[in-house]
């Protein structure tokens, strides 16, 4: 309702018509002689500062810009609806240089006078309440932004949930990856998110089930293959866990290295397959002399009854200066043996087992049995 004077009007309207004309420098030059001429006049001032703004805007000057807009909004003398565009003219300013502790001034005086935002409203807002790690007034923007939008861009809901992920809010970033993942099936990097998101938020199961989705959409790395893998053991699924294993090493999407190997053997032997075990290991010790991988198998050969074959394994180990347990080693060659009938070579394993502290009363009650057994064969 404000009249600005006959000299401002005259300035200012010339200096608009060679905007539109593209003559940004040449109306930069027509404004800035009038400002002092009207520093007694705060509407005028407003106004002259507003269309030197756009000038320097469009000139692609955003320094000299965004301090005339700045001038312009200070004077709090423009209309309601221009002051709003403005302010939030001076809100993109700032943040597109960084400076977000300014930029949310202007923010909260743009809200303040209660305009209707659109979708790039809120997420002007959003982006500075993330970059000043504001996380919690994020979210109300960031959801009406998506719910203003006809196809809201995936990243927005990624920022939605960064924001509940920031606060660990796991379940409500879980409910917006699983609204992704139904946007974007094929989008690799949601599924694997989602099931970090369902372990965070101790939701195990639902993340080994999307975890085991993404392997059969092909989303799995060798790490994560293996993950997979171990997360069958925890949840006490070793069958599973040996079948994916050797299904992978098949189609060579994992290296049969020591440690995924030493895996699968493991995995058969929790799902109590022996024998699966015993042909993993066998085949990785053609080519590894692993003095514990070795005593394992000999263990596993004892534990189907394959004394000859306990014993020739666990003779070598026992003889190995590298392995740890040899009293244990010791041990199993002694009874394996017994149950050869081979007294002798069972008599001497026991004694030397006789030396150590853990595996001492079990080597006597064995050597008691021994002389037993050697007294009723003398007897008869």
């Amino acid at each position: 309702k404000q009249n600005l004077s006959a000299l401002s009007y005259k300035i200012i309207f010339t200096a608009q018509k060679l905007l539109d004309q593209g003559k940004a420098i040449e109306a930069i030059k027509k404004i800035r002689p009038l400002l002092s001429k009207i520093t007694d006049k705060p509407y005028d001032s407003a106004v002259a500062y507003q269309t030197l703004g756009f000038a320097f805007y469009n000139a692609n000057d955003m320094k000299n810009a965004k301090a005339a807009f700045i001038k312009a909004a200070n004077y709090n003398v423009l209309p309601n609806e221009v002051q709003q565009r403005l302010e939030f003219n001076i809100t993109k300013i700032l943040t597109l240089d960084e400076q977000f502790k300014e930029a949310l001034l202007y923010l909260k005086k743009w809200l303040a006078r209660k305009p209707k935002i659109d979708s790039d409203g809120h997420i002007l807002a959003a982006m500075i309440y993330y970059n000043l790690e504001q996380y919690k007034p994020m979210i109300p923007h960031l959801t009406n932004a998506i719910k203003l939008s006809k196809k809201p861009p995936t990243n927005w809901y990624e920022l939605l949930a960064s924001a509940y992920m920031q606060l660990k809010q796991y379940k409500n970033a879980a409910k917006v990856y699983e609204r992704l993942i139904r946007i974007e099936s094929q989008n690799k990097q949601h599924w694997l998110q989602l099931a970090t998101i369902y372990q965070l938020a101790n939701e195990g199961k639902k993340s080994l089930a999307i975890t085991e989705l993404a392997h059969k959409k092909g989303f799995l790395n060798q790490k994560q293959i293996i993950n997979l893998a171990n997360n069958y053991l925890y949840y006490n699924m070793p069958y599973k866990s040996a079948l994916l294993l050797e299904k992978e090493f098949e189609k060579g999407t994992i290296k049969a290295n020591k440690n995924n190997i030493e895996l699968l053997a493991n995995s058969w032997i929790l799902a109590q397959e022996e024998t699966n075990a015993i042909e993993v290991l066998e085949k990785l010790l053609v080519n590894n002399n692993d003095v514990e991988l070795s005593f394992r198998l000999g263990n596993l050969y004892y534990e189907t009854s394959q004394w000859q074959k306990a014993i020739d394994i666990l003779i070598t180990v026992s003889k190995n200066k590298q392995f740890s347990d040899r009293s244990k080693a010791l041990l199993i060659i002694g009874i394996a043996a017994y149950e050869l009938d081979n007294l002798s070579l069972s008599e001497q394993s026991f004694s030397q087992a006789l030396a150590f502290k853990k595996t001492k009363q079990h080597a006597q009650h064995w050597l008691a049995q021994i002389r037993r057994k050697q007294n009723t064969l003398n007897d008869s």
